[in-house]
């Protein structure tokens, strides 16, 4: 977040701008990510409709980075229909945790399913 959309900051940068809706050298922002993340052909596509999906968001090392993902996780609860069942943001190191959970949907596997 905060950083300029350019090849040193994100990989294929010219989908990111069509899917973000953003320009090129644009500053990314919460919005924007949210956008990627719950476009038809963002992160998810080529996903089974039934699978169930969880974003995680890594490097919550620093009061500023949860504020961030809290940013984050707000701009996804209003960004329409294909918000990721459950968002994680954690950390890896020095050791993992996870530093909070949102759940957005509920499972839609049944208990006892097996896959």
């Amino acid at each position: 977040l905060g950083t300029p959309v350019s090849s040193d900051t994100i990989f294929r940068p010219d989908r990111w701008v069509a899917l973000a809706g953003s320009r090129p050298s644009e500053r990314v922002s919460a919005e924007a990510v949210a956008r990627v993340v719950t476009h038809p052909g963002g992160l998810a596509r080529g996903a089974p409709a039934r699978s169930r999906r969880v974003l995680y968001l890594n490097q919550a090392d620093t009061p500023e980075r949860m504020a961030e993902a809290n940013l984050m996780l707000n701009a996804l609860s209003s960004s329409g229909e294909q918000i990721p069942e459950r968002v994680v943001v954690g950390r890896l190191q020095p050791q993992p945790q996870v530093c909070a959970l949102r759940v957005f949907a509920a499972c839609k596997q049944n208990v006892g399913e097996r896959r």
